[in-house]
């Protein structure tokens, strides 16, 4: 499962990058970026005004979904990997204290460098 988390990262920053990108070209009231894609829908543009908000607001929504599904896969991930870990930790403290049942016992008090 370890390598599959660096793999969900990749998506998610791509995802996250897209989905910026998409945001600044939607038409806003001081129309940001919007003017990129083809302006306000006028006779010579690519795609009419109207269209395109259609396509760019699926399209974010879209990426919201993606980029939400995949931050709830990497939780679970990190979640299960390190209730993992914290069982191999607490086995080696017990094995550590089980080895030495002095060292274990005994607590060692902090050592503090006295100036003269």
């Amino acid at each position: 499962m370890s390598t599959i988390l660096p793999i969900l990262l990749v998506i998610q920053v791509i995802v996250a990058v897209a989905m910026v990108a998409v945001i600044l070209l939607q038409r806003s009231s001081s129309d940001g970026l919007s003017g990129l894609g083809g302006g306000s829908g006028g006779g010579n543009s690519l795609i009419s005004g109207r269209a395109s908000a259609n396509l760019l607001t699926k399209t974010t929504s879209f990426l919201a979904v993606i980029f939400m599904a995949n931050s709830l896969a990497m939780a679970t991930i990190t979640a299960r990997s390190s209730s993992l870990a914290d069982k191999v930790i607490g086995g080696i403290e017990q094995e550590n204290v089980t080895n030495n049942p002095e060292e274990g016992a005994k607590e060692i008090e902090p050592v503090v460098p006295v100036s003269e």
